[in-house]
């Protein structure tokens, strides 16, 4: 906010009888600053704190008489404590762990270290001798050595005690007259500081920088002012130190880190504080900044630094600058110094800093829009603070109606204004709009209709967002001529809308015609029309020529303006896909089939060498003589042989084509008996594969589908007449495809394969028809390989035909035996990959 605009603002406030007693700091990526009211409806603004301006322990190098410190002797109780320090940012301590002591000539420091921060401490003193009392509640002592001796002019020694849930520091006071005056007992991240005389030691140079968390505004400070920075706290009696400046700020981001550097006129005392996780803020105390040295800078790059603001900190008795980093959560600074130019380095790692939103113009420092003294006046109560949230403070263009949208207060909506708080009561709702026109830097006007009082309070919301509520609150509306916000009634708006669309809809009517041919590409001429068709008027008229495939339109200009931006929207090239597959068809056949035929009986002959048979006639007696001369058809493994009487015959022939046959006959018994027997053994083992390798392109969502086989006729008869059908065995593959906008494919899949099943017998003798099908719908990426499987069949049979009982007999039961054994599998296995065709000579 420049001067002009704080004047301005200021005197806006003293229009309305100085009713907003506002407490401003629009710190750009810095401070938190927030103005403070008191009292209840005619009170005043008691006081400003700046929030960041708390002062933080100065870091101390631990020189020779740096010792640790135990328990201490029991102290009488106070008759009142001062008050506790503040709680603060950090994990609560429930232990101490030890005492440092750090002296120099200025003063000495005592660090109370506890295993986190030490929140709550009271602190009272107590003479003859002199002591300073400190009680820590709810936190165990840890610290094994008694006390530890000092020595310094402002602390002899130190003792630590347990007490009924509370640890107690005495300090017993040294050789100055008056050691406790203008104490400072600040919370740390790792304990409690306890500062007595000046600002002892120096601030650490070539290394690594601490990074204190910024003190409680409440720290005890009971020997001075109750609300003294420890600049403030500083013996009245030192000389007044010099103030330098600070003549530029620079960022300078390299290869391995990035630098911040800043320059002065002289060396300048810092202080390295941090408000929160990302942010680093570099304090100069006594020191001014030059002019047109005040800048915003943001690295093109994103880095451990993401935002470095330089400003003069207002409100400040003595003068400061401030220095603020936006940086990457955990990044550790490294502070150095070559003579007069102190450097802030941040090495580069994993970690980037959040970018800022958006991005304004350097502007003049922030500062406080009202005095304490002018709020004293105020017959109301009204507070405004704007704040930061994650980041220092939110950034923003140099046309905020740009961030504006109209519509009021919906849901779903978001805002991404610079976050503010507003604290009114009772306030003229002009003098609301011209505040928030000063924060977000719009441009407003509002009518004589825009009056009315509010009261509102909104904490850490974004100024669009107040403002919406602000205005649905009184019934307001804005809507946005070009970088102006005009702020009217709601039904006002309405009717002035309504008002525009009617006089719209006049003027279309009296509007001259006009025809426009737009060709069309590749788009469907049919759809396209009926798309444009809901563009049209009253008046208007659309035809297609299908043969030069062209779009008439007919209409008011505007009308065939649009017309023709949808159809040039939609008449782009549709892509294709081409699908290349791969299908593969394994077969796998066993069989194995072993069996035995044998006969026993009477030899029929008398000499069954001779070259002329004579059948036997002395088989039995002239009670029971065997018939040796005929013979019986007998049918074995489907053939009709003719055996001689007389005999006992097995057979369990095979069932498929032997293929190994072992024959053995003998005569028994001098010729009397004889025997044949015949082994018959089969075995078979097939592999077979068929491999398709169809290719084809297709449209976007467009199907596609590939058919290979054959078409076998069927008879069939209906009401007596004889009918020939084909019947269709083939492989088929269906494709549907779609390319997203990542260029992966959604394919739907369909596949099927029919063949011929000769084991499957019909009544008519044509083959039965074996189907196998997959259908799927899946997403590859553009050129990988889909394999679709599954479709896999095992068919397994044993058979065995035997002679009963016979079969039995240990190892000669496997002659009455005939054992078979088939074995088929079949896979087929399915390989598509699509690939977006990018140019249409890829197709081919």
């Amino acid at each position: 906010m420049t001067r002009s605009n704080r004047d301005r603002f200021g005197g806006m406030l003293g229009a309305v009888g100085a009713a907003l007693a506002l407490g401003m700091a629009l710190v750009w990526g810095a401070a938190n600053a927030q103005a403070v009211g008191l009292g209840q409806g005619g009170g005043t603004l008691s006081h400003v704190d700046n929030v960041d301006s708390r002062t933080v322990p100065p870091s101390v190098d631990a020189g020779p008489s740096a010792q640790s410190a135990g328990p201490a002797d029991e102290a009488p109780a106070p008759e009142a404590q001062a008050p506790a320090a503040a709680p603060s940012q950090g994990s609560a301590a429930t232990k101490l762990v030890g005492v440092e002591a750090r002296t120099s000539p200025e003063g000495t420091v005592l660090v109370l270290k506890g295993d986190g921060r030490i929140d709550g401490a009271s602190s009272f003193t107590l003479e003859n001798p002199n002591r300073l009392v400190l009680d820590i509640p709810g936190i165990q002592n840890a610290v094994t050595t008694p006390r530890i001796d000092v020595g310094s002019a402002e602390v002899a020694r130190v003792r630590v005690a347990q007490h009924d849930g509370k640890v107690r520091v005495v300090i017993d006071g040294g050789s100055a007259a008056s050691s406790f005056a203008g104490r400072r007992i600040e919370p740390s991240s790792d304990g409690l500081v306890v500062t007595l005389g000046g600002s002892p030691g120096a601030q650490p140079v070539a290394a690594s920088a601490p990074e204190p968390t910024a003190a409680a505004s409440g720290a005890d400070t009971t020997g001075g002012s109750s609300q003294a920075t420890a600049a403030e706290a500083a013996p009245s009696a030192a000389p007044a130190p010099m103030v330098h400046q600070v003549t530029g700020v620079k960022l300078d981001a390299q290869a391995d880190k990035s630098r911040v550097e800043i320059d002065a006129d002289a060396t300048v005392k810092y202080q390295v504080m941090r408000p929160d996780k990302e942010t680093i803020v570099v304090s100069l105390r006594n020191a001014t900044l030059a002019e047109g040295a005040q800048t915003k800078i943001a690295p093109e790059q994103a880095g451990p630094v993401s935002l470095v603001t330089a400003f003069a900190q207002p409100k400040t008795k003595k003068p400061e600058v401030r220095v603020v980093i936006k940086r990457a959560t955990g990044a550790k600074p490294t502070v150095t110094r070559d003579g007069d130019a102190l450097f802030v380095d941040f090495p580069v790692g994993d970690a980037v800093a959040a970018k800022p939103p958006m991005l304004a113009a350097p502007s003049e420092a922030p500062a406080s829009a009202a005095a304490p003294e002018a709020a004293s006046a105020a017959p109301h109560k009204a507070v405004a603070q704007a704040s930061q949230a994650a980041a220092p403070a939110s950034m923003e263009s140099g046309n905020a109606a740009d961030i504006l949208q109209e519509g009021g207060l919906v849901n779903g909506k978001e805002y991404t204004g610079r976050r503010i708080s507003l604290d009114l009561k009772d306030v003229d709702i002009n003098d609301v709009l011209r505040l928030i026109a000063e924060v977000s830097d719009l441009n407003v006007i509002a009518g004589d209709e825009v009056t009315g009082k509010v009261t509102i309070r909104l904490v850490d919301v974004p100024w669009d967002q107040a403002l919406d509520v602000i205005l649905l609150t009184r019934g307001l509306g804005f809507v946005r001529v070009g970088s102006v916000l005009r702020i009217a009634p709601s039904e006002q708006l309405k009717k002035e809308e309504e008002s525009r669309l009617q006089e719209r809809r006049s003027h279309e009517k009296l509007e001259d015609l006009t025809v426009k041919l737009q060709p069309v590409n590749y788009a469907n001429v049919d759809e396209v029309e009926k798309m444009v068709k809901k563009l049209l008027t009253a008046r208007g008229v659309v035809n297609v020529d299908k043969r030069t495939n062209t779009v008439i339109i007919k209409d008011i200009p505007s009308v065939i303006d649009e017309a023709t931006a949808l159809i040039k929207a939609i008449d782009t090239q549709t892509p294709q896909v081409l699908i290349e597959a791969k299908i593969v068809e394994a077969n796998l056949d066993f069989a194995r089939d072993v069996g035995t035929t044998w006969s026993f009986g009477a030899q029929p002959n008398v000499d069954p060498f001779a070259a002329t048979l004579t059948p036997r006639t002395d088989l039995g007696g002239s009670d029971f003589l065997l018939n040796t001369t005929s013979t019986v058809p007998t049918s074995v493994g489907g053939t009709t042989t003719n055996l001689p009487n007389n005999n006992v015959f097995f057979a369990n022939p095979i069932t498929d084509v032997a293929t190994g046959l072992a024959n053995v006959g003998a005569f028994l018994l001098d010729q009397k008996l004889n025997i044949n027997f015949q082994l018959q053994a089969a075995e078979s083992n097939g592999e077979g594969k068929v491999i398709s390798s169809p290719r084809v392109v297709t449209l976007d969502n467009r199907e596609a589908k590939i058919l290979q086989g054959d078409s076998i006729p069927f008879q069939t008869f209906q009401n007596g007449d004889a009918q020939l059908e084909f019947i269709d065995a083939v492989l088929s593959l269906a494709v549907t495809p779609h390319i997203t906008a990542d260029k992966s494919i959604i394919m739907k899949v369909e596949v099927t394969r029919n063949a011929p099943d000769d084991s499957v017998k019909t009544s008519t003798g044509s083959p039965a028809i074996a189907k196998n099908e997959a259908k799927t719908e899946t997403l590859v990426a553009d050129g990988q390989t889909l394999v679709i499987g599954g479709i896999y069949t095992v068919d397994k049979a044993e058979k065995e035909s035997r002679v009963p009982y016979l079969f039995k007999i240990p190892i000669l039961g496997n002659l009455f035996k005939e054992h078979e054994i088939h074995d088929t599998r079949k896979e087929l296995l399915i390989f598509l990959t699509p690939r977006v065709v990018e140019h249409a000579e890829v197709a081919g």
